[in-house]
């Protein structure tokens, strides 16, 4: 029931003739003469998290790293500052964190260099700061860059009281991008909503240490801010289909098989809790049954009540009470099952069904399950849990894989919320680049130097292994927003970065 073939068998060779296709023409670029305009570009910081420091393929490895948006932008920047110094704590050579590869046309893990956690802080400072896994209050966080901190930014930290921010302005900047917010709410989106353990950042804390970055950058003269994208029409949300359960005959003879036993096992449970109750019951019952008989034959009540307890005492009693008592557990569950209403005892057929999603037991749902409906997203991680022997015992999806519509409206809210924060952050200083208004042209495809991008899982182009994170040409894309922003703005000509110069995803 492994659902990896489905999704990817069919996309390898198709992808390939599309990727040479790009190079077969490149578009011609417009040429200007760059100018910084009312901006400074003398000393260039990037803030932010994952998506700054150029995480892709689900890790961060040497090539990811050299090519991120704030290096693409440094080297425009150069144009016109050629003294401008950018350096990134890059990963040594080789795997770095570890990351995703196709293998067999599908992604595989490419295990981590031992090594990527080794201190580099002897050579900053850097000026990428982008750090994998940050929060918004963790760029102004003390002991972020500790052991007991985040690894990533333990790195590079210059001592493990050091804040991101903090570092950044030491560095007395002259111009910043800031990227940051995803993770306040990513986390708890990629984990299942409400199931998965993490939380969304309440939306005052949220605007308590966004302000604080500011304030911490406000020696810088210029600066672009960026929102946060629509993450729920990343391919991480939007490959798998809620119907891709696919089941031949016998096979879902026994699935269906397995759902019955499992929910009549549960409700056994509860009648074994009561089998002392049901005992004590059946016996009763049984002694007054006796007596009755005994007097109905002519034995006074008190002769057939010392026959009965003569009889539940004996070998054939304990055997009668005990198969009544087996009688009525077994009654009782097939009649509880019964009462339990269809839709909570879901089935499948021959032939493409919805998944079964386990969530929590409730009076209205006593079993927990239900069929997906075509408004849940099943998560990306539901391609390597299909395959596990854990589904293959029972072919039902855990919470964690599903978000279903109110968890899907609390990441909507959060993001509406987060981006209202960010833009008034911005204000009249500093650039606001809105590229959740960019993104929303990937959701519905669109074509930039004469190549597609879509949202497509694998060949949409945007979209790196993880399904979430950027391919060289997508943080290209990402680039040139903060470009169009920086150059509006401060009245400057940033070059636009030549996205075809930057690959997608790499085919073996």
């Amino acid at each position: 029931m492994k659902l990896y073939n489905k999704f990817f068998s069919r996309w390898t060779g198709v992808a390939l003739l599309a990727t040479m296709g790009l190079f077969a023409c490149q578009p011609e670029i417009e040429v200007i003469t760059p100018t910084s305009g009312t901006a400074d570009f003398t000393t260039y910081i990037a803030l932010g998290n994952s998506l700054t420091a150029g995480f892709a393929d689900n890790g961060v490895y040497r090539e990811s790293q050299e090519n991120s948006y704030p290096e693409m932008m440094a080297k425009s920047m150069r144009e016109v500052n050629a003294s401008l110094v950018f350096k990134t704590p890059l990963m040594p050579e080789g795997n770095g964190s570890g990351y995703l590869q196709l293998v067999g046309g599908a992604p595989a893990p490419v295990p981590a260099d031992p090594a990527w956690r080794n201190s580099v802080a002897s050579g900053g400072p850097y000026q990428n700061m982008g750090v994998p896994g940050a929060r918004v209050k963790s760029l102004t966080q003390v002991g972020y860059g500790s052991s007991q901190g985040n690894p990533y930014y333990e790195r590079f930290a210059s001592n493990p009281l050091a804040t991101i921010v903090g570092e950044a302005a030491a560095q007395n900047p002259t111009f910043f991008t800031l990227w940051i917010g995803n993770n306040d709410v990513l986390g708890y989106a990629t984990s299942g909503g409400d199931q998965g353990g993490n939380t969304i950042t309440p939306i005052d804390e949220f605007k308590a240490d966004f302000d604080k970055i500011i304030a911490g950058m406000n020696g810088a003269s210029g600066g672009a801010i960026a929102n946060i994208p629509n993450i729920l029409a990343a391919p991480f949300f939007t490959t798998a289909p809620f119907n891709a359960f696919v089941l031949d005959a016998a096979l879902a003879a026994r699935v269906n098989a397995g759902i019955e036993a499992t929910i009549k096992g549960g409700i056994r449970q509860q009648a074994e809790a009561s089998r002392p109750a049901i005992t004590a019951q059946v016996t009763a019952g049984l002694r007054q049954g006796r007596i009755a008989a005994g007097v109905a034959a002519g034995l006074s009540e008190a002769v057939a009540a010392a026959a009965a307890d003569a009889y539940i005492a004996s070998a054939a009693g304990e055997a009668d009470i005990a198969t009544r008592v087996q009688g009525a557990i077994d009654g009782a569950v097939e009649s509880n099952y019964t009462a339990i209403p269809v839709q909570f005892r879901p089935t499948v057929k021959e032939g493409a069904n919805p998944f079964i999603v386990q969530g929590e037991r409730s009076p209205t749902n006593p079993t927990g399950l239900r069929s997906a409906t075509d408004k849940d997203l099943i998560l990306l991680t539901v391609l390597g849990y299909t395959g596990s022997p854990a589904f293959a015992a029972l072919p039902v999806l855990p919470e964690r894989f599903v978000l279903d519509v109110s968890e899907q409206a609390k990441v909507n809210a959060a993001i509406e919320a987060y981006n209202g924060v960010i833009e008034a952050a911005a204000g009249s200083k500093y650039a606001y680049v809105n590229i959740n208004t960019f993104f929303s042209k990937v959701i519905s495809g669109f074509s930039y130097q004469g190549v597609g991008y879509s949202p497509s899982f694998v060949t949409g182009g945007a979209f790196s292994l993880d399904g979430i994170h950027l391919t060289q040409r997508g943080y290209a894309l990402a680039g040139n927003e903060f470009i169009k922003a920086i150059n509006a703005k401060y009245n400057s000509k940033l070059s636009l970065i030549n996205v075809n110069d930057y690959r997608g995803i790499l085919f073996p």
